[in-house]
Formats: C-alpha cells, structure tokens, sequence
C-alpha cells in the first residue's frame, strides 16, 4: 500500500525518497532464513543510503516497513550506498540534504 500523502518525499516527481538507516547486508532474495549466504551476511549492519519507491514496479526488491503520519507501510528500496560510518552517513545527509535518519 502506498502512503496517501507523499508530498514529504524529497524526490516526488521521480517517484522516490531518499533514507538513511543501518541495515544487514543483503546476498539474495531467499533471506538468511534458506540462504547461507545471506545468513553470513546479516552479521554485518552497516549505515546505508535507501532509494523508497513509491510505485513497486515489477522488479523483485527488498522490503522495509516505514512510518508515515502514524501508519506503517512496506516499501521497497534499492541500496544507493553503503557508508564506512555513522559519522559518514551523517556528513552525506547533510550534504545532500537527506533528512529522514535513523541509526
């Protein structure tokens, strides 16, 4: 379900919003819980810039759960990039102007 009002994403008109929160590696679409892979994986959280897209289209992507105005959706994102660190994510943020953060 898309959120009714996404006039809070910063990149509406392309049909995204750009995020940053520490998130497991990812290997595959099995998950850790069928893929050895991605078990090894998961070990690793790293903070990591998020494309959310409004319209899921018909490509396989990952899910996050997002709250908006007091009700939660599943989104699917793509990983735009992975920081080194906090700090470096945060220094990102602020250049870019990508304000919906969480470490």
């Amino acid at each position: 379900m898309i959120p009714p009002d996404f006039s809070i994403m910063s990149n509406e008109d392309q049909g995204y919003e750009e995020i940053i929160r520490v998130i497991a590696d990812i290997h595959c679409a099995r998950g850790p819980a069928r893929c050895e892979k991605c078990k090894e994986a998961a070990k690793e959280r790293t903070p990591c810039l998020l494309r959310i897209y409004v319209n899921e289209g018909r490509v396989t992507r990952p899910v996050i759960e997002l709250e908006r105005d007091g009700q939660r959706f599943f989104m699917v994102f793509d990983v735009v990039k992975r920081f080194n660190s906090v700090q470096e994510a945060r220094d990102y943020a602020e250049e870019y102007g990508v304000e919906d953060i969480e470490f």
